[in-house]
């Protein structure tokens, strides 16, 4: 990720969309979705802004017939019997080697990122617990370049989402994927708010809302009401649960600090003015390395939560607690308890400054 610092000091990045087009339109057998392009982005209606992006050749979509750029957008599955993964495709998608019958997870990349962070481990970790299906999304040209490109990437999470839910919709028509309801999809960063679009096209496309979005400290910088319509960024009506988890929050942070989710879980809070530093990273002296250890250790305690079944002796979890009562906890992370016992609200987890990061051990 980047700080404010990098962003308005970058002199090049690498693509922006084409605001002169007045929509995408994707239409496939029983919806037609509509993807705003960045003319519909308050914040691309700068022309400063604009211009800019534009002079540092930030993204532009290749189409200019209204479909997806999916030479851009890729997606790629991984089971444990497939562990190197294979590019899911129109063609490929009648005869993938999925797990039927096991739980689906789908991963979304933040900016100037791409399917290997947080993909990589997420999967590994997803594949040595148990038998699942992980499908990575690829969409780093789209949202790769410098700091300048950022901006250019908020006015295309319409593109990303719309295109995202398009491709999923076919996979579930095709009965490869199940219903949104039992899906789980996991961002980092940019990618919870392109998650969390998806999600909104899909519910559209399907009537069926998606079981539980997870935000890996999600994108904070220019995510707001001002800046970015409520459908391109997570919030708690994106699925049945949306758990956010924040580690790099503050004035000057890559993470929100916003309440985003369900319950927002918390680690290692304090108030902070400028951002939020994690044990074990780099002090403030050396603010941008600082700033993305924090940002990506939402990814790694994620992960570290992931935990094969049953439990070692003496293992380790994530324990949220509510400030004020802390003889509450609850079990945070990927096995979070869902139903009338799920959390809500804040929650607040202490971590170690290295792996194992997890200090309590739940009973």
């Amino acid at each position: 990720m980047f700080s404010l610092h990098q962003v308005f000091q970058t002199v090049r990045c690498t693509t922006i969309p084409n605001n002169t087009s007045s929509g995408t339109t994707i239409t496939n057998a029983t919806a037609t979705t509509e993807i705003n392009s960045s003319t519909n982005n308050p914040l691309l209606r700068n022309k400063t802004i604009d211009a800019g992006a534009r002079s540092f050749g930030c993204y532009t979509n290749p189409h200019k017939d209204g479909s997806c750029p999916y030479e851009h957008i890729t997606f790629w599955l991984y089971t444990r019997k497939n562990k190197e993964g294979i590019q899911v495709t129109n063609k490929s998608m009648t005869n993938l080697p999925i797990d039927k019958d096991k739980p689906w997870k789908i991963i979304f990349h933040g900016f100037d990122s791409s399917k290997k962070d947080p993909g990589e481990l997420l999967k590994d970790a997803y594949l040595a617990r148990g038998s699942y299906n992980v499908l990575v999304l690829d969409y780093s040209e789209p949202v790769g370049g410098l700091a300048y490109c950022y901006f250019s990437s908020l006015g295309i999470i319409d593109l990303l989402g719309g295109c995202s839910a398009d491709f999923l919709y076919k996979m579930i028509k095709s009965g490869i994927l199940p219903a949104p309801s039992k899906l789980h999809m996991i961002g980092h960063s940019l990618g919870a708010h392109i998650a969390a679009h998806t999600s909104f096209r899909l519910r559209e496309m399907t009537n069926n809302t998606v079981d539980r979005i997870t935000g890996l400290d999600p994108a904070g910088m220019l995510i707001s009401d001002f800046y970015t319509k409520a459908r391109n960024r997570l919030d708690p009506t994106d699925a049945k649960f949306v758990d956010a988890h924040h580690t790099n929050n503050g004035v000057l942070a890559a993470g929100t600090t916003q309440d985003v989710g369900t319950v927002g879980i918390w680690y290692n809070y304090n108030r902070v003015t400028l951002f939020q530093i994690q044990p074990g990273c780099p002090s403030i002296l050396l603010p941008i390395s600082a700033q993305k250890c924090s940002h990506r250790r939402a990814i790694e305690y994620f992960a570290e939560s992931i935990k094969p079944l049953p439990l070692p002796p003496n293992s380790t979890q994530f324990v949220g607690t509510d400030n004020r009562r802390r003889n509450i906890g609850y079990l945070v992370g990927e096995d979070v308890p869902r139903g009338p016992n799920e959390p809500k609200g804040d929650l607040y987890v202490y971590t170690n400054p290295k792996s194992p990061y997890a200090q309590d051990q739940y009973k």
